[in-house]
This record gives C-alpha cells, sequence and structure tokens, in this order.
C-alpha cells in the first residue's frame, strides 16, 4: 500500500496500459491491494514467452527425427504399397498409422486382432493385442505388410 503523500512511479514511458494488482488480507480481514512492480511484470511475461517457444521448440524437435523414422520405414515397403501408403497419408493420417491401419486389416483376415500395438521392422515382428486384451505376435512380410505366420 502507498502511505500518503508518495507518488505512484509513472508507466507511461513503458507504454503500460494496464498493471497487475493483487489482493491482500491485512489484520481482522482487512482488504488491500498491491501493485506489482514492473520488473515482476516483465519477468512474467518472459517466462510466458520463454515457456511457449520452448514448448514450441520440443515439439519441432520430436517431429523431425519421427519423419526420418518414418522415411525409413517406407523404404522396407515395395513400390506398390508405398505409392499406397504415401497417397492415404494425408493431413492427421500419418505414414506409420496407415501403416498399422494396412497391418491390422492384414491381420484380421487371419487372426483375431483389434489393435496394432509395435511393429518391429528388423525383426518383421508386429505386437498386437486380441479382443480379451492379451497381447500377441506374430511375423510379417515387411514388402507388402502381409501377416506370415
Amino acid at each position: 500500500m502507498l502511505s500518503a503523500g508518495t507518488q505512484r512511479p509513472s508507466l507511461a514511458p513503458y507504454g503500460l496500459v494496464a498493471f497487475a494488482v493483487r489482493a491482500t488480507r491485512g489484520p481482522i480481514g482487512s482488504v488491500g491491494v498491491q501493485m506489482m512492480s514492473l520488473n515482476r511484470m516483465r519477468a512474467a511475461r518472459r517466462l510466458a514467452l520463454g515457456a511457449a517457444l520452448g514448448i514450441g521448440l520440443a515439439a519441432a524437435a520430436v517431429a523431425q527425427p519421427a519423419r526420418e523414422f518414418e522415411r525409413a520405414e517406407l523404404g522396407y515397403l515395395n513400390a506398390d504399397v508405398r505409392a499406397e501408403v504415401e497417397r492415404r497419408a494425408t493431413g492427421s493420417n500419418t505414414p506409420r498409422g496407415v501403416m498399422e491401419t494396412i497391418m491390422l486389416n492384414n491381420l484380421q483376415l487371419r487372426l483375431p486382432a483389434t489393435e496394432v500395438v509395435a511393429v518391429d521392422f528388423l525383426k518383421s515382428t508386429v505386437v498386437y493385442r486380441t479382443p480379451d486384451g492379451a497381447l500377441r505376435t506374430a511375423r510379417f512380410n515387411p514388402a507388402n505388410l502381409t501377416v506370415v505366420e
């Protein structure tokens, strides 16, 4: 609180139209208002901008290796299947998601599967979930994503 006879610092040079205040409780339930200092306001703004920038950079860093990884997986596919995956991978459909959908459809032709949980192209193995919730593995042909058994 400002005592009698003290002046508030001018915020005009900083182009501030509004200033932050917080309510405080004093003795016997009295309520007062304190101004947040200009330095604290600047620090809070820098912290918010830094957090937003950090989140944006982290998202970009995570997205880049995923694209390289998907390109490597596409390299295992033959030309027809690769063309189908690239044709269907539009908007929010990723190449990995399209490959998992194709693999799930091929799995369901031979085995009771409800979800593809993991795919290992190097070992030609897919982990899938059965209707009762159990996890099973199956071998697949990485060139055309069909189950070999």
